[in-house]
């Protein structure tokens, strides 16, 4: 999987995205369930000519937390789009397309801007479990990248379990226990894989277990949803990331088990109000 990702300001990214849609046409990618159909033109929406969007598989599982897609451009330009933006629309049987809605503090993205380059792909990975409510309802769906480019998708209970891309990455947290009265969590995240890999703030988020479910808060600063520089992490080397509940919603850290959560990773950590005496 080869992903070329270029750190932007709002304005870079509008920009280049303005600069490449001009005077091109409409091309949706295969409708879900259907091979080999190609989708109406929409008219008005800028697309690109020739350039395709297809999930990695034919059906995922309602609680799968991250999906990947293949943006294939097959012109002679290059294709810039945001690189962690998407939005999600459930499918009827009748056509009619309804919004998923966002959950609370999920509609904070990181600005950066991913290439296609001509004649090539690129693979872009939507973080389902970052930005809605999981599990998903089993039926059709279509997910629209921020310069319109679509695909559509399946969930099923029937669909096979996805390995996570993530396998090459670790964390875990600095200290196996946090006090109630502590303000930060440190994680430490180690690339054990053969590429780079790039962690950004908005990547992150919280969970709490409680009575056999499971709540994630993902990180949204009170200030709103802005931009962070991340870090690369490369071949062989560890990064350490030191992370503020408040900026999660708001969240106070109560007694019980939580874990930091960073694209399909988990690190499980206990909070207590006092150390245990020994």
């Amino acid at each position: 999987m080869k992903k070329t990702a270029l750190l932007f300001c709002a304005v870079c990214t509008a920009a280049a995205l303005t600069a490449c849609k001009g005077g091109t046409n409409t091309q949706q990618s295969p409708a879900m369930g259907l091979e080999e159909q190609t989708p109406p033109v929409i008219e008005g929406q800028a697309l690109y000519n020739e350039v395709y969007v297809w999930p990695e598989q034919d059906g995922f599982l309602p609680d799968s937390e991250i999906i990947n897609f293949t943006v294939s451009n097959n012109t002679d330009e290059e294709i810039y789009f945001n690189s962690a933006f998407f939005k999600l629309y459930r499918v009827w049987e009748n056509g009619h397309q309804e919004a998923v809605l966002y959950k609370d503090g999920g509609d904070c993205f990181t600005e950066e801007a991913q290439l296609a380059p001509p004649h090539d792909t690129t693979v872009f990975t939507a973080n389902i479990a970052q930005h809605y409510d999981l599990p998903l309802e089993e039926g059709e769906y279509l997910i629209e990248l921020d310069n319109g480019l679509t695909s559509g998708f399946t969930i099923t209970a029937d669909a096979k379990e996805i390995v996570s891309p993530n396998a090459d990455i670790s964390m875990k947290t600095q200290t196996d226990v946090y006090l109630v009265a502590d303000d930060f969590i440190r994680v430490i995240i180690t690339n054990n894989g053969t590429e780079d890999y790039h962690v950004s703030l908005t990547d992150f988020a919280i969970e709490k277990f409680e009575d056999g479910a499971v709540s994630m808060t993902p990180w949204h600063a009170e200030i709103g949803c802005e931009t962070r520089l991340g870090s690369t992490i490369k071949p062989g080397e560890s990064d350490t990331w030191t992370l503020y509940p408040r900026e999660f919603s708001g969240m106070k850290l109560q007694e019980g088990i939580y874990a930091v959560y960073l694209n399909g990773i988990e690190a499980k950590f206990s909070v207590m109000k006092n150390l245990p005496m020994n």
